[in-house]
């Protein structure tokens, strides 16, 4: 799915783009509660994998609605900063609303 996205992307002219941004940003809630869900045992395992804990600074690219982002974020060393990032301000907005208090991580537009 993300591998198609990132074809239509990358082949359509840029002033399609605006609307495909537009269009993103429509779909981010219905991703959020319908499709992402179904992607948390992969984001739990990837997050169990991953030797986070060594870094200061991380940088996710194309966090959608903060799936893995939340599953990370306990796996930080005490003061990382971790960015997120995604084509899309509405998927930042989701992701938001997911972080720990805990741990602040930084959204970032792509």
């Amino acid at each position: 799915f993300s591998d198609t996205l990132f074809s239509i992307i990358l082949t359509t002219p840029m002033s399609l783009k605006v609307s495909l941004h537009d269009k993103w940003n429509m779909f981010s809630k219905l991703y959020a509660s319908k499709y992402e869900p179904s992607n948390l045992l992969q984001a739990q395992c990837l997050a169990n994998m991953l030797k986070i804990s060594n870094y200061k600074n991380i940088l996710e690219v194309g966090c959608g609605s903060g799936m893995l982002t939340v599953s990370l974020l306990p796996k930080l060393a005490l003061g990382a900063k971790y960015i997120s990032s995604d084509f899309s301000e509405e998927m930042l907005f989701e992701a938001e609303k997911r972080k720990r208090a805990s741990r602040p991580f930084i959204p970032k537009d792509v």
